[in-house]
C-alpha cells in the first residue's frame, strides 16, 4: 500500500521525498500505532492508513527531517490507530470517540496550557496540535483526521470546549 500513496504523490522530486519520509519515520509510526493497537497487523494497517492521509497532504511538508512534520507524522498515526482501535471496539463494545487514550504525552516545562492540551483526550488534542499549532485550517485538519467537514468543526468546538474546562478548572481563565 506503500506502492499507492507513493503514486498519489506527484512529480519525482515529491515522490523522492516521500520515499525520505518513510524511510524516517516509518519505525516510528508504528511504534506509535502499537501503542494504541494491541494487535501488530492492526498497528500495521493504521500506518499504511497515515501514509495513505501522508500523501493526500504532502505539499503541506516543506522538510522531511523537522519538528513539525515529525509532530505531523505522529498526529496523522494516531488518529489511524484510533480509528482502527474503534472500529474493532463496535464489535465488542461501543467506545465514545473522545475517550480513546491515545498516545500517552508529556512535554517539557511547566506551562499550565500545555499543561491543559496534555490532559485532554487523543482526538481533541490531535485537532488542537493540528489546527494551532501546526497551522492548518479547520478544514484541512478534517481532511487529515478523515473527518467531514462539518465533523471536523463539531471536534474542533468540542475540543475547544473542553480545554476551556480545563482552564478553568488550573486557574487560567
Amino acid at each position: 500500500m506503500l506502492a499507492l500513496a507513493l503514486a498519489m504523490v506527484e512529480g519525482p522530486e515529491e515522490q523522492s521525498k516521500f520515499r525520505a519520509l518513510a524511510a524516517r519515520y516509518e519505525r516510528l509510526m508504528f511504534h506509535v500505532a502499537r501503542q494504541i493497537l494491541p494487535n501488530e497487523q492492526d498497528a500495521e494497517d493504521a500506518v499504511q492508513e497515515a501514509f495513505l492521509a501522508i500523501a493526500k497532504n504532502f505539499s503541506k511538508i516543506f522538510a522531511v527531517d523537522s519538528p513539525k512534520t515529525k509532530a505531523f507524522v505522529v498526529i496523522v498515526t494516531e488518529s489511524k490507530a484510533i480509528d482502527i482501535a474503534r472500529k474493532n471496539a463496535r464489535q465488542g463494545q461501543q467506545v465514545p470517540l473522545e475517550d480513546l487514550p491515545g498516545l500517552s504525552v508529556s512535554a517539557q516545562g511547566e506551562d499550565s496550557l500545555t499543561q491543559c492540551i496534555l490532559r485532554l483526550p487523543a482526538r481533541y488534542r490531535a485537532w488542537i496540535q493540528l489546527h494551532y499549532a501546526q497551522g492548518y485550517t479547520a478544514e484541512e485538519t478534517a481532511e487529515i483526521l478523515g473527518l467531514s467537514k462539518e465533523a471536523g468543526y463539531k471536534l474542533g468546538q468540542r475540543a475547544k470546549q473542553r480545554l476551556e474546562i480545563l482552564c478553568r478548572e488550573e486557574g487560567l481563565l
